[in-house]
């Protein structure tokens, strides 16, 4: 009995390896839905462990990304989030007459991130019109620069991937966004909490606000080979500040809308890639 537990077990784990690796497979068979070239400013590394007198191991990836900023330019309104599968938000008043925000069910759904486009453009000049504004009110001198400092580091460093839309058809939102080197379009999690806001008579009425909780995965795995090169990355995320050429990472997405490293490489500037 013994020695046919095992074997079911071991059965078992090699028929999970065999699912695992079909999946991956057919992730990565055909053209990638996207294929974008990015650097240090999009991807940083989520963990690794590595040490004196050790090799690196067990690297992987995140993605920096912006949501919109701005009056009107919320991605996650209530319209959008009912059209992913949210229900309408009804108001909920306990005993004591207080009313109460309540959390939707997350759900799936896919992101539209563009790379350097016209929303990383209208994001660096609402942030500027902030910053004009926020000049008009500070007489210390010290805090004017640290001000103009802060803002000029974030447009020649910060991520340059914005959220533009939201949907559950990637192939829908294929073909509104159809460049695969500008916009990517990944799987994630979607949370829709309940706001409240006042209407012309001043009662408050239920709305919803959504975020997006993680991107499905949540990190990419870097092969054993890119390690170096992509530690190597990371310590130079700010190069692009001082002209030096910047590496590169290749980032593709498949059929199952699941990224992985092409290569790593080096590009002059780090710039995102042109039609």
């Amino acid at each position: 009995m013994k020695r046919k537990g095992f074997l079911l077990a071991i059965a078992f784990v090699l028929l999970a390896n065999v699912v695992v690796l079909a999946g991956v497979a057919y992730n990565r068979s055909g053209a990638p839905t996207s294929e974008l070239q990015l650097t240090a400013r999009e991807v940083y590394i989520a963990h690794s462990y590595y040490g004196l007198g050790r090799e690196n191991s067990g690297v992987s990836l995140y993605l920096r990304w912006h949501r919109p900023e701005g009056p009107g330019q919320s991605v996650l309104n209530e319209q959008k989030l009912l059209t992913i599968g949210f229900h309408k938000p009804r108001a909920y008043v306990d005993r004591r007459g207080w009313r109460h925000s309540m959390v939707s069910r997350t759900r799936e759904a896919y992101l539209v991130l563009e790379y350097g486009g016209t929303a990383w453009q209208r994001l660096l000049e609402t942030r500027r019109t902030k910053l004009d504004e926020e000049l008009k009110t500070v007489k210390s001198e010290t805090r004017r620069q640290r001000l103009q400092t802060s803002f000029e580091r974030f447009a020649k460093t910060a991520s340059r991937l914005v959220l533009v839309d939201v949907g559950n058809a990637p192939g829908a939102l294929r073909a509104r966004y159809p460049d695969r080197r500008r916009y990517l379009i990944a799987k994630a999690r979607i949370t829709a909490y309940q706001i409240y806001r006042r209407n012309g008579s001043g009662a408050p009425q239920p709305a919803l606000r959504g975020s997006v909780s993680r991107l499905l995965p949540g990190t990419i795995s870097v092969p054993h080979t890119d390690t170096a090169a992509i530690l190597a990355l990371n310590s130079q995320r700010y190069s692009s500040h001082h002209g030096t050429p910047v590496p590169t990472v290749t980032l593709a997405y498949g059929q199952r809308y699941e990224p992985w490293i092409v290569g790593v490489g080096k590009a002059g500037g780090g710039q995102p890639a042109t039609e």
